[in-house]
C-alpha cells in the first residue's frame, strides 16, 4: 500500500514525426511524496520479461 502524501509534478511529452511519444519525462515533489510510487513501479518493472521491454 502506498502512502497518502500530497504530490504535484509536471509530465513532458515529445512527439516523433508519427505522432507518437518517444521521450516521456515526469517531474514530482516533494520526493517524500514520490519515493513509495518509484520503489512499486520499480518492482513491476523487475517482473517485465526481456523481450516485452525491448519491443
Amino acid at each position: 500500500m502506498l502512502s497518502r502524501a500530497a504530490a504535484s509534478g509536471s509530465r513532458l511529452l515529445h512527439f516523433d514525426e508519427n505522432g507518437r511519444i518517444d521521450d516521456f519525462t515526469v517531474m514530482a515533489r516533494p520526493l517524500s511524496a514520490t519515493q513509495a510510487p518509484a520503489e512499486a513501479t520499480g518492482t513491476q518493472f523487475k517482473q517485465i520479461p526481456p523481450e516485452t521491454a525491448e519491443q
